[in-house]
């Protein structure tokens, strides 16, 4: 499944597209083996229009119960601005510091919006 990650036709951001249309933030995280098969999707955190909390401590649980070896994670912004806040930008190193540290990977942190969305990874920034 980890063949395109920034195409349009993206399957793994298309797991995530419901969350565009959310009017509050939202979290979701998919976890996967190392070959790239999709173990688990959970939801694991809302917020208000324009904050949600990162459950670290969630998802490295579900990362583990789900012996996931690399997690993508998403998140909306309602405003209909993809580009990621210094908040989204600390939030996602200190998440991939935390999966390292058991082993698995933060293969991409997706942020949907509205007709567009922002891949960490294809910025460069994982």
């Amino acid at each position: 499944m980890f063949g395109r990650m920034e195409g349009r036709d993206d399957p793994i951001a298309a797991l995530f597209e419901p969350l565009a249309k959310a009017p509050r933030e939202l979290c979701a995280a998919a976890y996967f083996d190392r070959r790239g098969a999709l173990l688990g999707l959970r939801h694991c955190g809302a917020g208000d229009a324009s904050t949600v909390e990162l459950p670290f401590r969630s998802i490295t649980i579900d990362t583990l119960a789900f012996g996931a070896r690399e997690v993508v994670l998403a998140h909306n912004h309602p405003s209909g601005d993809p580009r990621p806040s210094e908040a989204d930008l600390a939030l996602t190193r200190r998440l991939s510091q935390a999966l390292a540290a058991i082993d698995a990977h933060l293969h991409d942190h997706l942020i949907m919006a509205a007709g567009s969305r922002f891949s960490f990874r294809a910025a460069g920034l994982l």
